[in-house]
C-alpha cells in the first residue's frame, strides 16, 4: 500500500492506494473497512472534504474505487478531524488503564 497524508485545516487527509492478492468486489472491501468509528462513503456519494468531518469522531472512507489497471488494487479517500480522533484514541486509552 502507499500512502500520501495532507493535513489541512484541522484534519488528515489520506490517499491510500492498496493493492491486494487477489481482486474482491467492490463491496466486500468497503465491508472490511466499515467499523465502529469507520464510516464509508457509497460509489454515489461525493468524497469528502475536511469542513466535512470537522466535529466527527469517526473516520471517514470512500467513495472506494477499483484501479483502472490492476483489479486487485483500490483507491481510498480518507479524511478524519485529526482533533477529534487524538481525544478520541486518548479517552479510549484511559478508559481501557481504567478497566
Amino acid at each position: 500500500a502507499k500512502i500520501i497524508q495532507a493535513p489541512v485545516f484541522h484534519a488528515h487527509c489520506l490517499s491510500i492506494f492498496a493493492e491486494l492478492e487477489a481482486p474482491l468486489e467492490v463491496s466486500a472491501v468497503e465491508e472490511a473497512l466499515r467499523g465502529d468509528r469507520v464510516a464509508v462513503l457509497g460509489p454515489e456519494e461525493v468524497p469528502a472534504a475536511p469542513v466535512d468531518v470537522a466535529g466527527r469522531d469517526d473516520i471517514v472512507v470512500g467513495p472506494v474505487l477499483r484501479d483502472q489497471k490492476r483489479p486487485a488494487a483500490f483507491w481510498l479517500w480518507t479524511v478524519v478531524d485529526n482533533l477529534r480522533l487524538t481525544a478520541r484514541t486518548a479517552v479510549d486509552i484511559a478508559e481501557t488503564l481504567a478497566a
